[in-house]
């Protein structure tokens, strides 16, 4: 596999590395993925917060919603 990992990925995802399920050659597999999420809303949102936190390589969003201005003020 050509995606290694860097000294601070071994640091960032020590406790993936851990679990006999993952480890190296699985971080790396995932450092390699791409993932397209359809639709950032509940469940997409947090999906994509969570695989980027897993250290999947690409990540694509794709959200047909506009932005609202009453959605990006602060309360």
């Amino acid at each position: 596999m050509a995606a290694c990992l860097s000294e601070d990925e071994m640091c960032q995802y020590r406790r993936q590395l851990i679990m006999p399920d993952i480890g190296a050659a699985g971080q790396k597999r995932l450092k390699q993925a791409s993932v397209m999420i359809a639709g950032v809303g509940g469940l997409g949102g947090l999906s994509a917060l969570h695989m980027t936190a897993a250290g999947v390589g690409r990540l694509v969003i794709v959200d047909m919603d506009r932005v609202a201005d009453h959605n990006l003020k602060q309360f």
